[in-house]
C-alpha cells in the first residue's frame, strides 16, 4: 500500500461516527454525550482538513475509485444535522468531495458527473446493506412491481438508528445529485430505503425520507411511475405523514409531505381527470379543512395549512365552492388573531397565509363572494388594524390585504352587489386608518 492510500485509512478511520454519538437515547448523561460530541467535532474538523491537504497533493492515479468512494460516502455522513455534525462540517465534507474532481478533470469535470458515475456503487455497497439490515419495512419486487410487505423487527436496540442516520444521508447526497434518467436506472436501489425512512416513527427521519421523495418526483416521469407501480405506494406513505398535525415539530414533515403530494397527484394523474381532481378534494377536505380541528392552538401548524390554500385552489377550482363557508370561517378566523401576549412574527406569517388564501378563493369562487362579503371585510379590517399598530416587516401582508379588497369589490361589481356601504361604514369609522386599504 503506498503511503498516501495508508493516510487515507487513517484519516477515514478518525472520521468514523464514535459509536456513543449514534445512539438516539444512549447511558450517558446529556453533559457526557455533548461533551463527546464537540470533542469529535474538533478532532473531524482538523482530519477534513488534512484530508483536503492530501487530496491536493496526490497525483490522479495515487487514489482508485473505490478509495475516492470511500472519502465521498465519509464525508456525506457529515452532511445532515445530526449530533456529530454542525455547519463547519458541512461545508468541509463538502469542500473534500468537490477536490476529488480535480484529480481526473476530464473525467470528473464536476462533483455531479462524479455522483453520477459512482452512485450504483455507493448505493449497493454503502446504503443497501444498511436498510436491508435494519428497516422495518421490506420493500419486494414482484410481478415487474415494487410491493411493500412489513417483517419482524425489535425496536427495542436504538443503537442501529445512528447508522440509518448515516445512511439515509449518503442516500440523499446521491439523489441530489441525479437527474431523470440516472434516477430511472437505480430506481431500485433507491425507492426501499427512501420508503423505509418515510414509514419509520422519527419524525426526523420521515421529513429526511419525504424531502428525498419530492426531489425525485421532480425528475421521474410519469412513464417510470406507472410502469414500477409506485404511484399508489407513495400516495399512501405521503397521506399517513399529513395526519402528523398535533405538534409543532411536525411543521417540517407536514410542509415537506404537502409539497410531495401534490406533486405526486400533478405527474401521476392526468389533468382535469376525475382521478387528479378526487385525489385534490381529498386533500383539502381530510386535510386541510379537517386539520384546523386538530391543530388547535398551534398557528405554526396552521400556517402551513393555510398555505396550501392557493395551489388547490388552482388545481380544483369552482369544486372549492363545496367548502367555501367551511374556508372562510377558517381565513376570517386566521384573520381576526389577535397580536396580543404571542409571537408578531408569527401572527403576521399566519394573517398573510390566510390572506394569500383568501385573495385565491376570490377569484376562483367569485360568483359566491357576495353572500360573505360582510365577514370578509371585518376580518380584513381586524388584520389591517392591527397590523398598521405594529413595528414590523408587513409590506407583503398589507398588499395583500389591499388585493383582497379589490377583489372583493370586483366580485361585488360582477355580481351586481353593492358594497359601497359597507366600505362607508369603515371608512366612518376612522377613514385614516382605513383609506389606504379601501380605496
Amino acid at each position: 500500500m503506498s503511503i498516501i492510500k495508508s493516510e487515507v485509512v487513517k484519516l477515514l478511520e478518525r472520521l468514523r461516527i464514535p459509536t456513543c454519538l449514534s445512539f438516539v437515547s444512549g447511558h450517558a448523561t446529556d453533559t457526557d454525550i455533548s461533551r463527546l460530541a464537540n470533542t469529535f467535532k474538533v478532532q473531524a474538523e482538523l482530519a477534513l482538513k488534512e484530508l483536503q491537504t492530501l487530496i491536493r497533493n496526490a497525483t490522479d492515479n495515487e487514489l482508485d475509485d473505490e478509495e475516492r468512494i470511500q472519502i465521498i460516502v465519509t464525508c456525506a455522513t457529515f452532511i445532515g444535522e445530526e449530533l456529530w455534525t454542525n455547519s463547519d462540517l458541512n461545508k468541509n465534507a463538502i469542500a473534500t468531495i468537490d477536490l476529488l474532481t480535480t484529480l481526473q478533470p476530464r473525467r470528473f469535470p464536476t462533483v455531479t458527473q462524479m455522483i453520477q458515475v459512482f452512485s450504483s456503487e455507493i448505493l449497493e455497497k454503502y446504503v443497501k446493506p444498511v436498510f436491508l439490515k435494519h428497516t422495518p419495512v421490506n420493500v419486494e419486487k414482484k410481478n415487474g412491481k415494487l410491493k411493500k410487505q412489513p417483517i419482524d423487527f425489535d425496536i427495542g436496540n436504538e443503537s442501529w438508528r445512528g447508522e440509518i442516520a448515516q445512511g439515509s444521508n449518503i442516500l440523499q447526497w446521491c439523489i441530489l445529485h441525479l437527474k431523470n434518467t440516472e434516477i430511472e436506472n437505480i430506481i431500485g436501489l433507491i425507492v426501499p430505503p427512501t420508503l423505509s425512512l418515510i414509514d419509520d416513527y422519527n419524525v426526523n427521519f420521515k421529513t429526511r425520507g419525504v424531502s428525498i421523495l419530492d426531489h425525485l418526483l421532480k425528475e421521474l416521469t410519469p412513464d417510470i411511475i406507472q410502469r414500477t407501480g409506485l404511484g399508489e405506494v407513495f400516495h399512501e406513505a405521503l397521506s399517513r405523514c399529513l395526519t402528523y398535525q398535533n405538534e409543532e415539530s411536525h411543521v417540517p414533515l407536514l410542509r415537506q409531505s404537502f409539497s410531495a403530494i401534490i406533486s405526486l397527484v400533478s405527474l401521476t394523474e392526468k389533468p382535469n381527470s376525475e382521478p387528479r381532481f378526487i385525489k385534490y378534494e381529498q386533500i383539502l377536505s381530510n386535510n386541510v379543512v379537517r386539520g384546523f380541528i386538530f391543530s388547535g392552538d398551534k398557528i405554526v401548524i396552521r400556517i402551513v395549512l393555510l398555505e396550501q390554500i392557493p395551489k388547490l385552489s388552482q388545481e380544483l377550482e369552482i369544486v372549492m365552492v363545496k367548502y367555501l363557508g367551511e374556508l372562510m370561517q377558517i381565513i376570517c378566523d386566521s384573520l381576526q388573531v389577535t397580536f396580543e401576549f404571542t409571537n408578531k412574527e408569527q401572527i403576521i406569517d399566519l394573517h398573510y397565509a390566510a390572506a394569500k388564501g383568501l385573495e385565491k378563493i376570490i377569484s376562483t369562487c367569485w360568483p359566491r363572494i357576495p353572500r360573505y362579503k360582510g365577514r370578509i371585510l371585518t376580518s380584513v379590517a381586524s388584520s389591517w388594524y392591527q397590523v398598521m399598530r405594529v413595528e414590523a416587516n408587513n409590506d407583503v401582508l398589507k398588499k395583500s390585504l389591499y388585493n383582497v379588497c379589490q377583489l372583493l369589490k370586483l366580485a361585488c361589481a360582477q355580481n351586481n352587489v353593492n358594497i359601497k356601504k359597507d366600505i362607508q361604514a369603515l371608512l366612518e369609522l376612522d377613514s385614516e386608518m382605513f383609506e389606504p386599504l379601501l380605496n
